[in-house]
């Protein structure tokens, strides 16, 4: 992820995978129920996750699938903000997966962190969380948790990184907005890098959660939480371009939901161009 300082603005191009059982809003006309290309840029994002997270020493082998890939269960449930080259190569993703209005803190992945085996902090983590859990239902909007981020080595010193951080912040607006939280390393600038476009700590008024060492993943972790609506002023504009064509994106479903929008011909990726600012 380190992006920090880059001057080059080669990205891939967007698409979005939806969960098993989405209903995909009908704003997005572009929607391919094919569950055998689903099927196939899971794998591929699966795979990249495995090989970066392995590189960065944030899992082990042996919690890689024999054909290397690193799999959630979360991942069915999850939309996917995927970028793809154009010989096919899955080189960036992010997870978002979106909570319904009867969320716990309990049913959240943070809830499974070492933060909240801590005796310390662990009630002050309910509490935030439980905090942002009723401003999201206050909102009526979802309360989502972002994760999965990867970027290839080969795109690395480019801004891959930064786009598809910025349009997991366009996929919340396009379905209706979310209070979130996300869990960054800070070693390799995840931390950072979020933080740089909106992301601010968890925690109660005064009483922010600090970092944490996971030893699941072996490294310095954070818990920061985001507004789709209160991004850094400075990315607004970006991301108003991001949204104005996103919902031209290729949407990929593996089978139909309820109120599904049901598929055209199968659409072109459509670039997405890189930031015009550097990670400073």
């Amino acid at each position: 992820m380190r992006v920090l300082g880059s001057t080059r603005s080669r990205s891939g191009t967007l698409m979005l995978l939806a969960p098993s059982e989405a209903h995909v809003p009908g704003s997005f006309p572009a929607v391919d129920v094919n569950p055998k290309r689903h099927e196939e840029i899971l794998v591929q994002l699966q795979r990249l996750r495995g090989s970066v997270y392995l590189h960065d020493g944030a899992i082990t082998s042996d919690e890689l699938s024999s054909d290397g890939r690193h799999i959630l269960g979360i991942d069915a449930a999850s939309w996917h903000v995927v970028s793809v080259q154009p010989d096919g190569r899955v080189t960036g993703c992010a997870r978002y997966r979106a909570y319904g209005s009867k969320t716990q803190p309990e049913h959240l992945t943070a809830w499974r962190s070492a933060l909240a085996s801590d005796r310390t902090w662990r009630g002050t983590l309910h509490m935030a969380l439980e905090s942002e859990i009723s401003l999201a239902r206050k909102r009526q909007v979802d309360y989502v948790e972002v994760g999965g981020w990867a970027i290839s080595e080969d795109m690395r010193f480019t801004l891959e990184a930064m786009n598809i951080a910025l349009s997991t912040y366009a996929l919340a607006r396009s379905i209706g907005g979310a209070i979130g939280l996300t869990t960054a390393t800070v070693r390799n600038c995840s931390s950072r890098i979020l933080r740089k476009i909106g992301g601010r700590s968890l925690g109660l008024p005064g009483c922010p959660l600090p970092s944490y060492f996971d030893p699941q993943y072996g490294c310095e972790m954070e818990l920061l939480r985001f507004d789709s609506n209160v991004p850094n002023p400075k990315y607004q504009s970006r991301i108003d371009d991001i949204l104005s064509g996103f919902y031209e994106l290729p949407v990929v479903c593996a089978r139909a939901a309820t109120g599904l929008v049901h598929a055209i011909e199968r659409p072109q990726f459509m670039p997405l161009p890189g930031l015009r600012e550097a990670c400073a």
